[in-house]
């Protein structure tokens, strides 16, 4: 959301300060009107890079001159690394299409828990944000506006996959979908159902690098608490939204089972 907010395409500024106005502008636009925000960002991504290869590369300039100073072969050119971007901002559907189509290869893994626990976290976290910034915070206005911003992503971005399975297979091909709860569960097994959706090598090597870091350097900040009701929400008035309920149907979350007015989630 920060590399897109230079150009006024994020929302970044829904989250920083409370203007709901701003967010139901921006989620009106379509996804050709965020094509120049992606153009923008591909340059971005490519001044970083470039600013990298200078970094990283003097050593390896300095290697290839004195092997040729010495008639020797040059050293190879290290491989390409893979770009790896995350943002709840492809939650909404004319965002994601936007950035596939600006980014033809690019690959999607699509993370899913339990709506209720999405809003009341969202809704948390907003309140602090805002309150950095303001000292007239309701929370229960920012809950119905987080209610209002979520379902209207999803929305979105139900509408988007559903036409892609129908219309353009190859683009769904490239989502992946994820339930935080199978991640929490099993996440090895998880990753490489991911590798295999979207047919990717998962190698010897990264399995194991993916161990030793769930082995020696997973972090664990303890849970993020909240109250629906603090927030003039309930479990049942998120979870009878229709459009919460097909996504839960559509991504078959076991998470969205049960009931409760309270919610954690890991930060």
């Amino acid at each position: 959301m920060v590399t897109l907010a230079h150009s006024f395409a994020s929302l970044l500024f829904g989250a920083t300060f409370d203007v709901a106005s701003y967010n139901r502008w921006l989620l009106a636009k379509r996804s050709d009107a965020h094509a120049h925000a992606f153009r923008w960002h591909r340059k971005l991504l490519q001044y970083l890079q470039l600013r990298e290869a200078d970094g990283s590369g003097a050593a390896a300039t300095a290697a290839t001159a004195t092997a040729a100073d010495q008639d020797q072969e040059a050293p190879p050119s290290p491989p390409p690394r893979r770009w790896v971007l995350k943002t709840p901002w492809f939650s909404h559907g004319p965002v994601l299409e936007a950035a596939l189509a600006e980014y033809p290869d690019a690959l999607v893994i699509a993370t899913h828990r339990k709506p209720s626990v999405v809003v009341g976290s969202s809704t948390s976290v907003h309140i602090r944000t805002y309150g950095a910034g303001s000292d007239a915070v309701d929370a229960q206005r920012i809950g119905a506006s987080q209610l209002w911003l979520m379902e209207a992503m999803m929305e979105s971005n139900l509408a988007t996959r559903q036409k892609w399975r129908r219309e353009q297979p190859r683009l769904a091909e490239r989502i992946a979908d994820l339930s935080l709860g199978e991640l929490k569960r099993d996440p090895l097994g998880a990753v490489a159902g991911v590798y295999q959706q979207l047919g990717l090598e998962l190698t010897a090597e990264a399995k194991a690098a993916m161990r030793a870091w769930l082995d020696t350097k997973q972090v664990d900040h303890g849970k993020h608490k909240f109250e629906l009701g603090d927030f003039g929400l309930s479990e049942a008035s998120v979870a009878q939204r229709p459009t919460f309920r097909r996504y839960c149907d559509e991504f078959g979350l076991e998470e969205c089972s049960g009931h409760g007015t309270s919610g954690a989630s890991s930060t």
